[in-house]
């Protein structure tokens, strides 16, 4: 069934949220107690070390964090320690406490408390979004005040969807309001922080249209802060890293261009750890945090190299025999969940790209895993894919059941692997078969009701403007549409087979769509009988550009690629052949 709903519709969706978006009074209050424990670490004369996760979320928010503890005490002896995935799935096993020492961790641990207040102390402080799995964690969650994660405050199936970058930045929000606290902070960290959590909320795919939190105003703000940032009112550092992430003076900044172009050299670092024998996500956080902006400049540099590093693995991956066999064999099953294996000792911290991208071109969950001979077992992560209901935690909950050898934690629709024993793979793999079908799919397409007319007009390119951020947590819905094929783009075919530009007349009076697809097959794009018209479901964004006649916004549009698409087209495809066939035979 599909569901279509207008550009005007959203407007007004959006306008509403904006209007009645808040967080629960129970989580406003527990901020402010996780507020009071920071301000008293701050100021107790101990060292403090933040202790966070390798990805955006992670370095983001305890870029946030540095800063609070920086504005309650400028003397603090304070250090930063970025998880280093290599190590383990969680808060990192070789760290322990050091005398005189207190301790912050971000974005993890929300599974291991036992293991932090005896480890580092009962005073840790703890801010996470991670699914809570016992109740012991969870009673301490809801009662402790140095501990914090939105799920533990959950009230009728709601809660607060921050990520970790979020938590932070309400801390520090909070920290400007509390009476009698000498918080000391100016407009050119409140900006950049306001920036710093907007490129954390995008890294992070938290949902921009929840209703019980900021989402959508801290992604809104801080690109706003972004869009009018200068040397006398933003951190010259964080800004040097954003242009040299791409981000160009003078061209509005939309959350596409954080999540495609900043978010990436973020992440980069941690990804590339084995490749370059060091802590990358370290080496990343140290560059945008860096107070001397010469050595911050051959840091920032560093991680741009990251991110190259990491295409060209992520690239290498894709174009393996195995991958295109794992695609065409997922075409053959009903099975909502694909297992697939990466070559022995492949880097861990790839495991959630590929699984992501085998998502998207699959249309199904997929658990990604290498064995790494080190630790004698899989390792690796999973992701959902949007065409299944059902959540991906859930379903990896039931067929684990009766599974010994298999841990793993994360989010409703990702998780991280730590452990798959030799004998648990085949265990799983069995279980996939057998019960794999039973992941229920989704029965309802939302699509984007608009004429073909009106598809690249400025009318619906100001309201795309309006509805920003769209960003990854929350997108428009497609556009199904047919059109006659003018041409596929073959230049890109030598850089990447699986990048084409598909160019299609979409409603016959010459008005010419370009779609780009990145994970193009011929398979994809079946002829109607005249042999030029084919039907496309792709996203619309706004893109925006720098040419020799100015600055260019105008209506982007990128191929999506959904099973329950895929499955109607191939049946009007097969009904125009049948009713050709009875034309000619009629003639």
């Amino acid at each position: 069934m599909v569901t279509e709903v207008t550009l005007q519709e959203l407007l007004e969706k959006e306008e509403q949220l904006t209007k009645n978006a808040k967080e629960s009074r129970e989580l406003s209050a527990k901020l402010v107690k996780a507020c009071s424990c920071i301000s008293k670490m701050a100021n107790s004369g101990d060292k403090i070390k933040i202790i966070t996760d390798y990805d955006a979320d992670g370095i983001c928010s305890a870029y946030i964090m540095q800063h609070i503890i920086e504005g309650l005490n400028s003397d603090a002896d304070l250090e930063v320690i970025c998880n280093d995935r290599r190590g383990s799935y969680g808060v990192p096993k070789d760290l322990k406490k050091e005398d005189g020492c207190k301790y912050i961790i971000c974005d993890m641990g929300s599974n291991e408390i036992d293991y932090i207040l005896d480890t580092f102390g009962n005073d840790t402080v703890v801010f996470d979004h991670h699914l809570i799995e016992n109740d012991d964690d969870l009673y301490l969650f809801k009662t402790a005040s140095s501990l914090l994660n939105p799920k533990a405050l959950e009230k009728d199936g709601k809660y607060a969807d921050y990520c970790a970058t979020g938590l932070a930045f309400r801390a520090y929000r909070c920290l400007e309001h509390i009476p009698n606290l000498n918080f000391v902070h100016d407009e050119k960290t409140d900006n950049t922080i306001m920036a710093i959590a907007c490129i954390g909320t995008i890294g992070d795919m938290v949902d921009l249209m929840d209703e019980n939190s900021y989402n959508r105003k801290i992604v809104k703000e801080g690109l706003n802060v972004i869009n009018n940032a200068t040397n006398d009112n933003f951190d010259y550092v964080v800004g040097n890293f954003l242009s040299q992430c791409g981000l160009q003076e003078g061209i509005d900044i939309y959350a596409a261009d954080i999540s495609f172009k900043v978010v990436p050299v973020i992440n980069a670092g941690g990804r590339t750890s084995d490749d370059i024998k060091q802590n990358g996500a370290q080496l990343v956080y140290n560059a945008i945090s860096q107070k001397d902006a010469l050595a911050a400049s051959w840091n920032i540099n560093d991680c741009i190299s990251f991110n190259q590093m990491r295409k060209e693995r992520v690239k290498e991956m894709q174009e393996a025999p195995e991958y295109e066999e794992a695609i065409l064999a997922s075409k053959d099953n009903d099975n909502g969940l694909l297992l697939y294996c990466l070559k022995e000792n492949t880097p861990t911290a790839y495991a959630g790209l590929i699984a992501g991208k085998l998502a998207d071109e699959t249309g199904k969950a997929v658990l990604a895993v290498t064995y790494n001979s080190d630790k004698g077992c899989y390792v690796g992560s999973g992701r959902n894919s949007s065409n299944n209901k059902t959540s991906l935690k859930e379903f990896v909950d039931m067929l684990a059941t009766n599974i010994d050898g298999f841990e793993y934690g994360g989010h409703n629709e990702a998780i991280g692997i730590s452990k798959l024993t030799k004998e648990a793979y085949i265990e799983l793999e069995n279980a996939i078969k057998e019960h794999g079908n039973e992941m229920e799919r989704v029965e309802n397409r939302t699509v984007l009701k608009i004429s073909p007319s009106d598809i690249l007009s400025n009318d619906t390119l100001e309201k795309l403007k309006r509805l920003e951020p769209t960003g990854n947590g929350w997108k428009i819905p497609p556009i199904e549409f047919k059109g006659r094929e003018v041409y596929r783009n073959k230049l890109f075919i030598a850089k990447n087979p699986k990048w084409k530009k598909v160019k299609i007349d979409i409603d016959g009076n010459k008005n010419y769509a370009l779609i780009t697809d990145w994970n193009y097959t011929q398979e994809n794009y079946p002829r109607f009988s005249d042999s030029n018209t084919i039907k496309v479901l792709a996203d619309i964004a706004v893109n925006s550009y720098s040419s020799s006649n100015g600055v260019v916004e105008e209506i982007k549009l990128t191929a999506r690629h959904d099973e329950a698409f895929q499955q109607e087209y191939l049946k009007e495809i097969e009904i125009d052949s049948v009713n050709k066939a009875e034309k000619e035979h009629t003639l």
